[in-house]
């Protein structure tokens, strides 16, 4: 994760009015390397903030991907993005934007913090953000505005809003290692419960512990199974298997919880029984509309 502007890549803000400015990202792509389109993004977790869909000055080209074994569009040379951002209020705080991109050679999702000030009389400004501490470019335009920096306290909030936002998203391209992670856990909970049988035997919350675990752990990978599915089958075809998913889900851990002795994990499989039933009739609503 990146909080300062790389090499490659610079961005520029041109003031609309005093609560619109267009931000232009220009990226630099070398030769033999690409950017994937599907995982830009520009957001914020600015509440007064609202941004249009990014828009690219080029258009990008498919290309079959060894990595992701599929067919994904590229930029595979110099390309800029824009997004207007609107504030609703003005004020000297400075507001952030963060630009997500993916690149080939770095082959993981990397994140750029770009700040924002709307003031009355806000010009066009070009900043360079490196490591919390902004720039100013040299521009032709004068007066420049000196951003100011953010408190301790909200530097550690955006960090933190940044940092969830990439685990997230994590889930979307690392999803194959997140798969196999989960079925390793289980088969390292099946062996566990195996070879302590007697012990268990013997703490029966740790054993009603154990098999809850080993079931959530299988919820999660049928969750990364429909995924799958979703990619290579119609959205018909998934949605009825999330349904009936969904349904046997509810009812397994709605039966669980009769059985269980503890308090804690009997409320926490009602729980997801209840969630599992609900979300059934919700897919089952969907799928009618299909017909």
């Amino acid at each position: 994760m990146s909080f300062g502007t790389p090499q490659f890549m610079t961005y520029t803000t041109t003031p609309i009015d005093a609560h619109t400015q267009e931000v232009i990202i220009t990226f630099t792509v070398d030769e033999k390397d690409y950017i994937y389109k599907d995982f830009i993004t520009v957001s914020s977790h600015e509440p007064t903030l609202t941004l249009s869909p990014w828009k690219a000055n080029k258009l990008p080209v498919a290309h079959y991907d060894s990595l992701f074994k599929e067919t994904k569009h590229i930029f595979n040379e110099d390309f800029s993005i824009s997004v207007m951002a609107t504030a609703h209020e003005i004020n000297d705080k400075p507001l952030y934007l963060y630009c997500s991109y993916y690149r080939r050679s770095d082959k993981k999702i990397n994140q750029t913090l770009i700040p924002l000030i709307f003031t009355a009389n806000t010009l066009i400004n070009e900043h360079s953000y490196e490591k919390n501490i902004i720039n100013e470019s040299e521009t032709n335009v004068t007066p420049k505005i000196t951003p100011i920096h953010p408190s301790p306290i909200d530097d550690y909030y955006y960090v933190m809003l940044a940092i969830t936002e990439t685990i997230i998203q994590t889930f979307t391209t690392d999803h194959k290692k997140y798969f196999l992670l989960f079925i390793l856990l289980i088969i390292l909970f099946l062996l566990l419960s195996h070879f302590l049988k007697e012990q268990l035997e013997k703490q029966n919350v740790l054993k009603e512990l154990t098999e809850v675990t080993i079931s959530l752990f299988g919820l999660l990978a049928t969750v990364y199974g429909l995924f799958y599915l979703n990619i290579i089958s119609t959205p018909f075809i998934t949605m009825s298997i999330a349904c009936c998913s969904s349904l046997g889900t509810g009812l397994f851990y709605t039966k669980k919880s009769i059985k269980l002795q503890s308090r804690s994990l009997a409320a926490l499989c009602t729980l997801i029984g209840t969630v599992g039933i609900c979300s059934a009739i919700f897919l089952a609503f969907k799928i009618i509309q299909f017909f």
